[in-house]
């Protein structure tokens, strides 16, 4: 049996998988200068404000509204109210704070009513009943 040199045929088809041909051309980029809202509906144009970042600007924190789109404010609401993981941290910031109410609790006076009754006896659990018994109470704070 005669060995077949595997690598270099590997590498070769490798390489050969790599040629785009040679009538490619890169694709010229498209220049717009102006966000093109002639195809929206009139509802949702563009109107009063131009909807762009400034740089040294700050985002508003509902950056969506600058679009005065109906349909991305409603998806936008739908996504924050059916968010499960958001509403999981909502409910354990929650449990985070009732805890530190609960450890500062320690801080403050506390006060306590404790009332209790012993009876003891050296005959008290004897079938003869022999035997000094004797009974205590206790109530205070």
């Amino acid at each position: 049996m005669r060995k077949i040199a595997l690598p270099p045929i590997a590498l070769a088809l490798w390489l050969s998988a790599c040629t785009v041909g040679p009538d490619f051309h890169r694709p010229a980029a498209s220049v717009l200068p102006t966000y093109d809202t002639d195809d929206l509906p009139q509802a949702e144009r563009v109107q009063d404000s131009d909807p762009r970042v400034i740089p040294g600007q700050r985002i508003p924190a509902r950056w969506w509204a600058l679009f005065h789109s109906a349909a991305l404010e409603q998806t936008l609401r739908l996504v924050v109210e059916n968010n499960n993981t958001l509403a999981a941290a909502k409910a354990t910031l929650a449990q985070a704070q009732q805890a530190v109410v609960v450890a500062k609790a320690g801080a403050f006076p506390q006060l306590d009513l404790q009332a209790g009754a012993v009876r003891s006896g050296a005959g008290l659990f004897t079938p003869t009943g022999s035997g000094a018994a004797a009974s205590a109470y206790s109530l205070g704070p």
